[in-house]
């Protein structure tokens, strides 16, 4: 006799129909909720000028630079004023602000979790390309829209493995205070409208601690250096370079006055000499200071004072101000393209406040508008980020647009935050128009 067909209890029906409805829902992706940042418009530059060229001999290019905030760096402690310091909480924000300005190429800092991001800029028509320094959990990154260039050669500048003397043992040639693990990256970007334009990006992160100041001015030299023999190697010499990342010193540090030429200030030689010390990282037999330490992190030494450090002896190699002021003589002239033109969007935009307006500047100085803040937390309100660029001797460029910075009211009490910006620095924008010159 055969048996009676089995029939679940409605019991075992109910049970059967919730595993699978919780199966269904986690296999569902969460909604994406949108994200909503503070808009920021892109300001006119007042002296844009109708082309006469043939438009084969321009190139107009959007250029963003973003220290990203890497997640490994982030601590409550550090960041007592943020309400969005959880990688869930700060991922939607940093994304929306990288694909919301429409650039054309990016230069970002302090990148972690690539596998992460580089989807998103996939996504959207970009390429990526990152670089970090051996054993560093984050590094810098160039992106470019594919439809627009091709990248054709690249190259990573380790500062702490450059020398600035041609002898003598190695310390005395690298002349460096501290191994800081930071890098330089260049990309060459061919245009795919035409063979013949094209622009040399060039993306950094120096070295954060305020107190080693000719660490970083060491570190900018070695920069410049590097992409202008990097850029004649390649037989570039008539294409332009963007300098754009977190260069960790303001308009009035005795850096900014050795780039732009201006006369060094009493204070700036001051603020230096006390930076030219050697830190254990290059000497171990420095004692080592019951202070937490720095380990080239920009996370570290809440304190900011120099730790593990000795006085700089001849034998160290480390140079002084005159002989940087030579070298930095000898490079090319570079342009601050918001110190160029955010001066001459104040008319129509009088709400934006300028670093010289900040900290009032000589008018003969150059970094007076430079913008107020490009890095606003609890602890630290600066300007720190740039966008500078080279021009060969035939190529005229022009600033057209600025990416508007945020407000200082907007940030307090400090970055990041909901609504306004994942890191606790600025993204900066820049179009720039390069025409060669017909002469």
């Amino acid at each position: 006799m055969p048996k009676e067909p089995y029939h679940l209890t409605p019991e075992q029906l109910a049970l059967s129909e919730a595993r699978k409805a919780q199966k269904l829902h986690a296999q569902k992706k969460p909604p994406q909720v949108p994200v909503t940042l503070i808009p920021r418009i892109w300001m006119e530059s007042s002296l844009t000028k109708a082309s006469q060229n043939d438009e084969n001999d321009e190139l107009r290019v959007k250029v963003m630079t973003w220290n990203m905030l890497a997640q490994c760096l982030v601590r409550r402690d550090l960041f007592p004023g943020s309400d969005c310091l959880k990688a869930s909480q700060r991922d939607p924000l940093l994304h929306a602000e990288l694909l919301m300005h429409g650039a054309d190429i990016m230069c970002l800092q302090e990148v972690d979790r690539v596998e992460l991001l580089l989807p998103v800029l996939e996504g959207a028509g970009y390429r990526a390309h990152h670089a970090a320094a051996p054993s560093k959990k984050h590094g810098c990154l160039i992106a470019y829209k594919h439809e627009c260039f091709t990248k054709t050669f690249e190259k990573v500048i380790y500062y702490d493995n450059e020398q600035l003397h041609a002898d003598g043992e190695d310390n005395y040639r690298r002349g460096s205070s501290f191994r800081t693990r930071n890098i330089g990256f260049a990309a060459v970007l061919r245009s795919t409208s035409s063979d013949s334009l094209g622009v040399v990006v060039v993306t950094t992160h120096l070295f954060w601690h305020p107190r080693y100041t000719y660490e970083r001015a060491r570190q900018t030299y070695i920069l410049i250096r590097e992409v202008l023999k990097f850029r004649s190697e390649n037989g570039l010499n008539d294409w332009p370079c963007i300098f754009a990342g977190d260069f960790n010193f303001p308009p009035n540090d005795i850096v900014y006055s050795l780039l732009f030429r201006d006369p060094i200030e009493s204070q700036q030689k001051e603020d230096f000499s006390s930076s030219m010390v050697v830190h254990l990282s290059i000497d171990p037999t420095v004692p080592r200071t019951l202070q937490p330490s720095t380990d080239g992190e920009e996370g570290g030494d809440p304190d900011r004072i120099i730790t593990s450090a000795r006085p700089a002896l001849p034998k160290d190699g480390l140079l002084g101000v005159g002989e940087l002021e030579g070298l930095f003589k000898n490079l090319p002239r570079l342009c601050s393209v918001y110190d160029e033109g955010l001066g001459r969007c104040l008319t129509n935009h009088p709400e934006v406040k300028t670093f010289g307006q900040r900290k009032e500047l000589p008018s003969e100085r150059h970094g007076r508008h430079e913008p107020e803040y490009s890095s606003y937390t609890h602890y630290w309100q600066s300007t720190i980020d740039y966008i500078y660029v080279l021009n060969p001797a035939d190529v005229d460029s022009e600033v057209t647009k600025l990416l508007m910075p945020h407000k200082g009211a907007d940030m307090a009490p400090g970055l990041p935050r909901s609504g306004i910006c994942g890191s606790d620095h600025v993204a900066l924008g820049a179009e720039l128009l390069w025409r060669r010159n017909k002469r």
